[in-house]
């Protein structure tokens, strides 16, 4: 006897069953492909930007171009990640469902809720997918600090200079990972977006319910978008002032170009924080901006912090006169052409399909101006809250005493740029708000955690990570809406799981024996009322009084548990991976304890791999300074006063150091390097810089530096008009605190 309600067949885990190369196939192959094109597709523009160069042979193009084509191609790559991900996630849990019918059958069982059982079925399985993926993705992928140090100091033989062994040996130090950290911060972002997302959803619809719902509950979205953005904005801007290595290169050159200010003002208010510029006291730094004055036709006492105090606003205005206003304005001006030109032809071409009428052109030119406008009201923004907060605003709030000049351009007239600029993005449509805010978030984020961190740790980013992704998974299957922008589009285009959504059913089984069995269903929508419709037991129980697990109000409670409870599983997760990171934070921002700033770059290349002279470039003059705080009774000094090097060629450099006090001293030295746009190419394969250097009475020891140019400088336009740079260290005087952290010891 035939069974009501059954079900059709079980989809085979076959290649001849037509709906799993659908629907489960294809999904695995596109988001495959998708991983290799997005691998793929930067280092190809930047390949096919550095086809001119003579300084490689047609051999040497086209093995690069072999290398660029097939490096996403090995197990452990950015596609196979993706192919797993999505094909775990897709193919899991139909042996999950096979798994859960043999037990039913098993234990002759009932299903109360099957909604819940199909979501912790799929969580479950994007959970295990992640896990597995991230390890995958991490294969072979961690960093040796010992290993890349003696890789470069290999490497340093085959050039110019030559590092003695004994000085470059260091001791035994932690394996590092990190390599996939920008991965999971975009994960956990969108994660918590997602989550968010949920909760709002809920809430309007409790009240509207209600007939509650007001005008600024509607306008509340909107609002926090532009915040995140906002916040997310304020410190990337941050970490490009202060700590530039902290950004990839794109984002360091990208700010550096719009914001057009003369470097050798940004290093001067840099060297203000770190107590090195300071007004009123001869200090030595009065060179840094005379110069500037003098190529800018101003009195040069107005770059003597000796003599003027503080720094004139005409110089932070760059030419444009004295006032503050009409340097805003200009600043609006110049950055609203730049940004048209970028954004108009930008616009046309990514419209060009549906450019039929003279209303698209119309329109892709009113989107590309609104977006100028936005980025135009950053700038002047920035700009104008410096000059607000330095010398209009600020001195009549806050008396001289209390907050003194240095105080402002230690950081304080900067951190208010920054947290006004990004509050431009309202002008931006409530749709590009949400975007810039999804994109933006991530990358402040980055700028705060360290970058590599001891590989015995990386469990944590692990969790954080497949907690995540099964979020987005799981959200990707049942409410796909919910995953906002245009990752949200590409995502449910690629995987198709608005399409592949697994039901419950009963059916029949040989020998005419009842069993309860999970079963892959084509509908999405209808899944649960197919279910109860067709099976007339579950009906019964359903309408029945004494099943109170079924109703409506039920549902409701246990998906709002489950919400919370997973909200509750990733904040503290995030809080316990970040407690630490966000201590050392605030050590580099203050510079206690000399945490080390790490820098990053993009790539995968190691630094043998860099350390190759361009032997067609112009050479580069090296200068070295020194210096030390007030209160240290220490000479420092560089052995050498400048070294010539290749972009690529390495480079050894010695400085001095003597304590001239009665006492043991503990010393921790910071670094900088001018011009400042040069930050991000000078790379340093063993320093002294944020270690504890303990000298004792009348000690002196040699401290080398071993370092190159990234060879990537030659290529690059911006750097062009550079011949000259200068690497420049401060010792601090430092002590341990009762907890054992190496603070430094302010300047009086």
């Amino acid at each position: 006897m035939k069974v009501p309600g059954a079900m059709e067949p079980v989809i085979r885990l076959s290649l001849r069953d037509r709906y799993f190369r659908d629907k489960i196939l294809k999904p695995i192959i596109r988001a495959y492909a998708l991983g290799y094109l997005s691998s793929v597709t930067p280092k190809l523009i930047y390949y096919i930007r550095c086809l001119g160069s003579k300084s490689r042979s047609t051999k040497e193009k086209l093995q690069e171009l072999a290398q660029v084509l097939a490096g996403p191609l090995r197990v452990n790559s950015f596609p196979t990640f993706c192919g797993a991900l999505v094909g775990g996630s897709t193919i899991l849990p139909i042996l999950l469902y096979r798994l859960c019918a043999w037990i039913v059958n098993s234990c002759k069982g009932d299903i109360r809720n099957p909604q819940q059982i199909q979501r912790l079925v799929r969580f479950a399985a994007a959970f295990l997918s992640s896990w597995l993926s991230f390890q995958l993705l991490n294969k072979k992928r961690v960093i040796s600090r010992q290993d890349t140090e003696a890789r470069g100091s290999a490497s340093s033989q085959d050039g110019s200079s030559h590092a003695p062994a004994e000085t470059l040996e260091r001791p035994q130090r932690p394996e590092l990972a990190g390599r996939t950290m920008d991965l999971t911060l975009f994960t956990v972002t969108r994660a918590a977006d997602v989550i968010a997302c949920i909760a709002w959803s809920r809430w309007r619809r409790h009240r509207n319910t209600q007939k509650r719902w007001t005008t600024v509950e509607a306008l509340t979205p909107g609002l926090v978008d532009a915040g995140v953005f906002a916040f997310s904005a304020a410190i990337v801007m941050w970490a490009w002032f202060y700590e530039p290595e902290r950004l990839p290169r794109t984002y360091e050159k990208w700010i550096g170009g719009v914001a057009k200010v003369d470097t050798r003002l940004i290093e001067a208010l840099r060297r203000c924080r770190r107590g090195v510029f300071v007004y009123g006291k001869d200090t030595g730094q009065a060179s840094l901006l005379e110069s500037m004055c003098r190529d800018f036709n101003w009195p040069e006492e107005w770059g003597n912090p000796a003599k003027t105090t503080p720094i004139p606003c005409e110089m932070v205005h760059m030419g444009c006169g004295p006032s503050c206003e009409k340097h805003a304005l200009s600043r609006f001006v110049r950055t609203f052409k730049f940004a048209c030109a970028t954004y108009i032809p930008l616009q046309i071409v990514l419209r060009l399909r549906g450019m039929k009428s003279p209303a698209a052109l119309s329109r892709a030119i009113s989107d590309a101006a609104q977006s100028s406008a936005f980025l135009a009201s950053f700038v002047a923004l920035f700009y104008y809250s410096v000059c607000l907060a330095r010398t209009r605003l600020g001195p009549k709030i806050f008396d001289k005493q209390t907050v003194t000049p240095l105080m402002w351009d230690s950081g304080l007239c900067v951190g208010a740029g920054c947290l006004m600029c990004g509050w431009s993005v309202l002008v931006e449509k409530a749709r590009k708000r949400q975007e810039l805010a999804l994109f933006v978030a991530p990358r402040a984020a980055a700028t705060v955690l360290p970058r590599l961190y001891d590989k015995k740790y990386q469990y944590r980013e692990r969790i954080a990570f497949s907690i995540s992704a099964a979020i987005l998974l799981t959200c990707l299957r049942e409410r796909p809406r919910m995953i906002r922008g245009v990752f949200g589009r590409i995502t449910t285009s690629v995987t198709m799981f608005s399409r592949l959504f697994p039901s419950l059913g009963h059916c029949k089984v040989p020998g005419g024996a009842q069993s309860r069995a999970f079963y892959l269903r084509r509908g999405i929508f209808q899944a649960d009322k197919r279910y109860f419709s067709r099976n007339a037991f579950l009906h019964q129980k359903e309408h029945a009084s004494a099943a109170p697990f079924n109703t409506p109000q039920s549902k409701e409670r246990n998906a709002s548990t489950l919400y919370y409870t997973i909200s509750m599983i990733l904040g503290t997760v995030a809080l316990a991976y970040g407690s630490v990171p966000l201590y050392k934070m605030i050590c580099q921002q203050t510079g206690w304890g000399g945490q080390p700033i790490l820098t990053h770059r993009n790539g995968d290349g190691d630094t043998a791999d860099r350390v190759k002279p361009v032997t067609d470039s112009r050479r580069l003059r090296i200068t070295f300074n020194g210096s030390v705080s007030d209160v240290l009774p220490w000479k420092f000094t560089p052995q050498q006063r400048e070294v010539r090097v290749l972009p690529g060629e390495t480079a050894l450099a010695f400085y001095t150091a003597t304590n001239k006090g009665p006492n043991d001293i503990i010393g921790v030295a910071t670094y900088s390097v001018t011009p400042g746009q040069v930050a991000p190419y000078f790379s340093k394969i063993q320093c002294f810089c944020f270690e504890e250097q303990k000298l004792n009475a009348g000690e002196t020891v040699d401290m080398p530096v071993f370092f190159f140019i990234d060879p990537d400088f030659a290529t690059d336009p911006n750097m062009k008009g550079i011949d000259t740079i200068t690497l420049s260290y401060t010792f601090f005087k430092a002590k341990y605190d009762d907890n054992g952290v190496l603070k430094p010891i302010a300047t009086p």
